[in-house]
Order: structure tokens, then sequence, then C-alpha cells
């Protein structure tokens, strides 16, 4: 009967709870860009709005350094466990805009989906969790669970003023489990759940020979080219076989175990083939392990960007005296995110010719990685909602990607994080024409209701 009364509550909204999604999908909640600040405050003003309205007890706009995080708390019972429910409403920058076929912050509904930025990454996913909420308080007038909300505005770019918060706030943030929001499928229409996220580490390098640019004619073959250094260093970083050259990169790696060779196997086959949902040409990577292993369980160094000299229409024929390249590298657990950066940096002082200059600045965002055991209670518990609603067995997942504030959640509060979502595998978070189904927003309102249900049993 409670599933049934829940159906009926969702359906009856349902377009109250598309509207109210659509209207935060057209907030244009970029973090990294200055010229959006006014748009996070915007955005989180309505975050503290809607709580307000279900009716969450303690609601309040913390500010920080950066952008503000949101706080809640509804405490119902003192002999009841504590939950903390974790979310971002921040987004990616939307660009290349020139690919998108409607307007990043458009909304549009085309095809069964709504496409916006951040309606995968995160935004639709915060919105359900709080419309399931809002459906167990129309019926039983509170949550079955003590709850802590943290919902902050700048998990794209690194979480570090959330991080402050947590280490400064330790005492009164206890809980015994975090559900983190911030996660989707594995599978088309087959439920999961991500149990392992990388950390991470990175930075830029910039390769300066001299004080300008000179003449390729007149000084090319006695001068070195900044990009010709750069571009044997960045080839320097990774061996022929795929594994990255760096000295001391492996040290704390701890080898793959049956069990969890087992697990990936598992989750890969109901995940699709990685080269035709990337749509890369061929694979490449670390010989010895397959491709969802180098992705969930391996550490990686990926070469994001790299420029110098001209490059513009036309030629010019200069020889370059700077050049600069971004990396990042995707680390598992036991590897320390400050000690990868020291390693990089002497990887490149060890591979600059004499005379050249090189400054490695390292970004300051990243964290370790995170791994929840198998067995949690509130892993387990979740997972049985799952299997129920969908009618088969969730996955357990890992992920290549990284939510940094999950290791921080286990560091500073002694909590394990359960992460649930709903956005399906081939949406292109972080790219052009990110979607989320329409069809899976009942299913997460639903799916959110019963897990808290499920997380408040005694």
């Amino acid at each position: 009967m409670r599933a049934l009364s829940r159906s009926n509550y969702f359906a009856s909204n349902e377009d109250r709870f598309l509207n109210e999604i659509i209207d935060i999908l057209r907030i244009p909640s970029v973090s990294t860009d200055p010229a959006h600040k006014s748009d996070l405050v915007r955005m989180a003003a309505w975050i503290v709005e809607r709580m307000k309205q279900i009716g969450v007890p303690t609601v309040e706009l913390v500010e920080t350094a950066g952008h503000p995080i949101v706080e809640g708390r509804w405490h119902v019972d003192e002999g009841r466990k504590i939950l903390l429910v974790y979310g971002h409403y921040d987004v990616q920058p939307p660009d290349p805009l020139e690919l998108w076929e409607s307007g990043p912050f458009e909304a549009a509904i085309r095809d069964g989906k709504i496409f916006a930025r951040g309606s995968a990454d995160m935004k639709i996913n915060l919105a359900t969790f709080l419309q399931a909420l809002e459906a167990i308080v129309s019926e039983h007038g509170q949550p079955p669970l003590n709850l802590i909300f943290l919902f902050e505005g700048e998990e794209e770019i690194g979480s570090s003023n959330l991080k402050r918060f947590l280490t400064e706030q330790a005492g009164r943030l206890a809980c015994d489990a975090v559900l983190s929001l911030d996660s989707g499928f594995p599978a088309v229409g087959v439920p999961g759940f991500f149990v392992a996220l990388k950390g991470g580490a990175g930075g830029q390098i910039d390769i300066r020979t001299g004080e300008t640019d000179l003449h390729s004619g007149g000084y090319g073959a006695a001068v070195p080219n900044a990009n010709q250094v750069l571009a044997k260093l960045a080839a320097s970083f990774h061996t022929p076989d795929g594994r990255v050259a760096i000295e001391g990169f492996y040290d704390r790696v701890v080898d793959l175990t049956d069990a969890d060779r087992a697990e990936i196997a598992y989750s890969a086959s109901v995940m699709r083939d990685v080269q035709e949902e990337s749509g890369v040409y061929t694979l490449w990577g670390e010989e010895g392990y397959a491709p969802y292993e180098r992705i969930g369980a391996r550490p990686t160094l990926d070469i994001n960007g790299m420029w110098g000299g001209f490059t513009g229409e036309g030629a010019k024929t200069v020889t370059p005296c700077e050049a600069h390249l971004k990396l990042t590298c995707r680390l598992v657990p036991n590897q320390d995110p400050d000690e990868i950066n020291r390693l990089i940096q002497a990887h490149i002082a060890k591979h600059i010719p004499e005379g050249v200059q090189a400054t490695y600045t390292a970004r300051e965002s990243f964290s370790s990685a995170y791994s929840i055991p198998r067995d949690n209670w509130a892993l387990q518990r979740a997972a049985s909602v799952m299997s129920d609603v969908y009618g088969i067995p969730p996955v357990f997942f890992r992920t290549g990607g990284s939510v940094p504030i999950t290791h921080v959640f286990k560091q500073t509060l002694g909590a394990e994080t359960v992460s649930l979502g709903f956005f399906q595998p081939g949406t292109p978070i972080h790219a052009p024409n990110e979607w989320f189904r329409l069809e899976d927003i009942p299913m997460a309102q639903r799916s959110y209701a019963a897990v808290l249900d499920a997380l408040g049993e005694d």
C-alpha cells in the first residue's frame, strides 16, 4: 500500500515536479566561471526554499570563500540512525557551445530525454531526492530517520571549501552513513552502485626556453624549441606497453585479487563495450588488464591539453620559447595525491634538458580514492531496495571518475558513503548534449523514497 500511495503522489504531482526540474536546469550554475557566481547563489537559494517547503526544520545557507553550502537538519528521534545526504548543485562549463543541438541551459525535451548541462550530473538526482522526501513527509509528517543535508557548489572544482567545512565541523556532523546522490547506472535500466571511486592528482607544466619566440630560419637549428621539449617530455610519461613511467608511481598500488577481478568482470558483463560506448577507433592502455580493470582499478595519467607557439590560421615560422601542458592522474587506494605530485615534479626535472626552465604547478583540489566495504549495512539495505524496485539485482561497479568528498567523509566523520544516482550510461557528462531520460524521473523518486525507508528501519 505504501508503494501504491507514493506512486499516486508522484503521478498527481508529475507536472509540478517536471517543471521545477526544468527551472533548475535553466540556472547556469557553472562553478569554474566567476561570471556565474550569482547563478550559484540563486541555485543554492532555490534548494534552501525547496527544503523549507518540504518542512525541513533547519536549513541554512553557509557562506564560504567560494560558493555557498546548503546545510539542513531534520532531527526525528534520538534513538534513530543519522543519514548525511550529499549532493552538488554546480555544473561543468557547457563549451563547446556550437556542438549543442539545443541551448545548454534551455532544458529542451526531445526523444524522451531532457537535454541540459547538469541534467545527469547531477541536478535531476538532487531534485528527485527532494521530491521523494516530500512524498514521505506528506504521508508520515517526517522522515524515517535523522537527516543531515550537505549540498555544495564546488564539486566540479574539487570541493575545497566543503573539505574545510567538514574538518572544522566534524563533531556536529557525526552520522551513521552518507548517501551520495552523485552517481549513475552501469547499464541502461540496470541499477547499480559506485563502490569504488578514484582519487586524483595533477597540474600544469610550463616550459620556457628563452625570453621570446625566434625566427625559425635564423635560430631553429641552434636553439631549443619549447614545443619539441614539451612533446618529448609528454612522451616520457608512459612506457610503450601503457604503464605510467614515473619512478615510484606504482609503489603503493595493491595488486588486484581474484575477487576484485571477478567483481569487475561481472559488472563489465552488463556494461557496454568500452570501444563501442566511447566511439574511439581503438583501445589503448596498460597491458595485462581488461579495459574495465584499467578504468576502475588501475591508476592512470592523462594529458588533458597541450599548447604553445603559433596556432592561428596560416603559417608563422617561429621557434616558440614557451609551451604548456595540463595533466591529471586518477589514483587508486593507498596512493597519496601529494606524493604523486612530488613524483611528477621529480620526473619533469629528470627529463628536461639543461638550461630549459620547467615549472610544475600542482592543483590543490584532489583527494584520495575511496572504496566502500561491500558488506556495509547501508549499502546492503539500499541494494535490497533497488533489487525490489527494478526486479533485478543491482550491480556493484567501480568508476574511473572521482567524487572527491567521499574520501573526506570517511576521513573526517568515519562514515561510509553509499553512492546512488539515476543517470544512464551514454549520456555525455561534461560534454555537449548531456541528457537524462524522462522515464527515469519517477523511478528515481520511488527508489530514493524506498531507500530512505530501508535505512530508517531498526
